[in-house]
């Protein structure tokens, strides 16, 4: 009876060692952002352009491998006016008619562009080399559990410090975002934490709209990676909410 006891107790072990090591299993990092993307649309980021609307702005983004080119038009008091940003070059225009900015205008409006492209090629963006991937364990958000994936940047000598934070919340099932905080490392008040909906697939490639959230107490009083939490038990007020209209999706070649 001993004996049998103590198989047993072996077995039991044995299958509980193993049990604690699938529940505390580190996730590779770069393999969770690679089904991320390939959920969201693979390669199709690499060779699309994508059209939408924004508030009064309409986009043209458009990428052909390594090459890119982004559009932002809006029409001001009958005058078209056209910002685009290509290779690392920027270009304006009103009513078709090349215009010269300053150096301030031509940083705003390259800024504006960029940043809409980034959101917008969400999760590919982080596919970069600057990117440094952290899994950083599981959540539990509305009943549902995620993967979180902690995206920092590199410094590189000489240049201007990138101190960006991203963490994603990533479905264990479907490898869809869910929800997204942004942040800067040197900026402990300047959190943001959005909420994707109204997702809709168009041509391969998945899109949200989101909801914006702002902490009801100063945000530097929470922890960065506890943002979600925060969301989770209703700490947090509804700040905007980003809509994107009229998507549509063409390949390239």
């Amino acid at each position: 009876m001993i004996k049998y006891l103590g198989i047993f107790i072996l077995l039991f072990s044995f299958f509980s060692c193993k049990e604690e090591s699938k529940r505390t299993a580190v996730v590779d990092a770069d393999t969770l952002l690679e089904n991320t993307i390939n959920a969201h649309g693979g390669n199709l980021y690499k060779n699309s352009i994508i059209s939408f609307k924004f508030k009064s702005f309409n986009y043209t983004l458009k990428r052909d491998d390594n090459d890119y080119e982004y559009q932002m038009i809006r029409e001001e008091k009958d005058v078209l006016k056209e910002a685009k940003t290509f290779n690392g070059g920027f270009e304006y225009f009103e009513d078709g008619e090349q215009k010269e900015l300053s150096a301030r205008l031509s940083s705003m409006f390259t800024n504006r562009i960029n940043s809409m492209a980034y959101w917008i090629y969400i999760p590919y963006e982080f596919s970069t080399n600057d990117a440094i991937k952290e899994y950083i364990g599981k959540d539990v958000l509305r009943g549902n559990e995620y993967h979180k994936l902690k995206i920092t940047y590199r410094q590189f000598e000489g240049l201007p410090e990138d101190d960006r934070i991203y963490i994603l919340w990533i479905d264990t099932k479907k490898f869809e975002i869910d929800f997204v905080a942004v942040g800067n490392l040197n900026d402990t008040n300047g959190k943001k934490f959005y909420a994707a909906g109204n997702k809709r697939k168009i041509k391969g490639m998945l899109f949200s709209d989101y909801e914006m959230y702002n902490t009801k107490t100063k945000s530097k009083e929470i922890n960065f990676e506890d943002l979600g939490t925060s969301y989770n038990i209703g700490a947090m007020l509804r700040d905007n909410i980003v809509t994107y209209e009229n998507i549509s999706v063409e390949r390239v070649n």
